[in-house]
């Protein structure tokens, strides 16, 4: 919050510095408590954005898609350029990830989504469409990596259901050594479910730059060998488009010189 602060004070001096560096009459500056009323709106607004966020996340563990924008029109826009082709491709992933096994169950993110029917259906889709597109890529270009992304995406899940149960548990009054412990292994065990789906997506990233640097060092070694026939190409085809721009045979010959006759092409 200290540092919101002084970045709101730096943002003032910055724009009174500039408004008098253009000659302008200095501006009159607002008594202490002007300030510290918009200082006291702009908390207000933070704590606005975070009740919002809270209930956002609360709708994510009821299975119900948040909202993409804030309380104030921020965040990302619903996304409403979905064709009916995309459409059921992005059905398609959804109704793969709700398969997974880790997402069995009655509290699945996705099962309302695949539930819907209608303009719900429809204002459901566009907006998860952005986060989706990247699986829907994959899907019909590699199915090993879309398989890893899946399990990585469905690990995200694992590990915000865990964290907010171990919150709830460790503010529990009652709580128990045992129960604290046991939420306490949950959470790990999302954690570590999520760093081994992320070194699988990793592994593949690995394969494509590997497979792109070999291609890379081929497209250099040809290029090596064939580096003179290359440049004579490149040559005998700069040459072409010169002697074919208009101008070339009526261009001024210095006097005492001749005009030479046109090489042909078999010389």
């Amino acid at each position: 919050m200290k540092r919101t602060l002084l970045t709101l004070c730096a943002a003032n001096v910055l724009f009174v510095s500039g408004a008098m560096a253009q000659n302008e009459p200095p501006r009159r500056q607002p008594d202490r408590a002007h300030l510290r009323q918009d200082l006291q709106d702009q908390l207000e607004r933070l704590r606005l954005r975070e009740r919002w966020l809270t209930r956002q996340i609360d709708a994510m563990d009821r299975g119900e898609v948040p909202e993409q924008s804030g309380p104030e029109g921020e965040g990302p826009k619903p996304d409403r350029g979905v064709t009916p082709e995309e459409r059921q491709k992005l059905m398609g992933v959804l109704r793969d990830l709700q398969s997974d096994p880790a997402l069995a169950g009655g509290d699945s993110p996705f099962k309302h989504i695949l539930e819907a029917q209608g303009p719900e259906s429809e204002r459901l889709i566009a907006r998860l469409a952005p986060r989706l597109r990247n699986l829907v890529e994959l899907k019909d270009a590699d199915e090993e990596r879309y398989a890893a992304a899946r399990k990585e995406m469905v690990a995200g899940i694992q590990i915000a259901r865990a964290a907010r149960q171990f919150g709830l548990t460790a503010r529990d009054p009652d709580v128990t050594d045992e129960s604290l412990n046991q939420a306490r292994r949950v959470l790990r065990a999302a954690i570590a479910a999520g760093f081994d789906a992320r070194a699988e997506m990793m592994r593949y990233e690995l394969r494509d730059a590997q497979e792109r640097l070999d291609s890379l060092t081929q497209e250099i070694t040809d290029a090596e060998f064939e580096r003179d026939a290359r440049i004579d190409e490149q040559l005998r085809n700069m040459v072409k488009r010169i002697e074919s721009s208009d101008g070339w045979e009526d261009r001024e010959i210095p006097p005492g010189k001749e005009r030479r006759a046109r090489p042909s092409r078999d010389d």
